[in-house]
């Protein structure tokens, strides 16, 4: 259900012909997710009391825990399960991190403060990561007699991606 494409702009009406892969989460434990391939923009980690906070919050979720899969799943487990998907909150601006407001605070939130924390956290733990927007194409918006279907403003969805070996991102 997820659609990205690798380029800033497309132009109007451009039709997607998109394929699906299923991602082997078994698999994922016996690669190598040093990242080492992975240019430095994808592990930007600021200084400062909000990083520090975050690193701390990600060092105790992964307390024991190996490096690689098993650290990268105690993340997502974490946000999946203690937080709340909530549309229609918004950051009050009163703490000067919107992020940090959400992982220490408020606990809920649209899905682009998860996509925004999960690469906070992840880069952290100096896991590459990167902060993805795309669109959802509702099976229900097919038109099987254009091929075609209709992407809206509300199907614009957020996430986070982890490189887990060259060139192969994980959501």
């Amino acid at each position: 259900g997820i659609v990205a494409v690798d380029r800033d702009t497309i132009p109007d009406l451009t039709t997607l012909h998109v394929q699906s892969r299923v991602v082997d989460v078994r698999k994922l434990t016996k690669r190598d997710h040093s990242g080492v391939f992975a240019p430095n923009r994808y592990r930007q980690f600021d200084d400062g009391n909000s990083s520090d906070r975050v690193r701390a919050l990600a060092l105790q979720w992964t307390a024991g825990l190996p490096k690689g899969w098993p650290q990268i799943n105690a993340v997502i487990t974490h946000l999946r399960q203690d937080y709340t998907v909530d549309k229609t909150s918004r950051a009050t601006g009163n703490t000067g991190n919107s992020v940090a407001e959400f992982l220490f605070e408020t606990k809920r939130g649209p899905d682009y403060l998860f996509a925004t924390a999960a690469v906070w956290l992840l880069r952290s733990l100096n896991y590459p990561a990167r902060f993805v927007s795309g669109f959802y194409a509702r099976p229900d918006r097919y038109d099987p007699k254009s091929g075609l279907t209709a992407v809206l403003s509300e199907d614009v969805h957020c996430w986070a991606e982890v490189l887990v070996q060259r060139d192969y991102w994980v959501t």
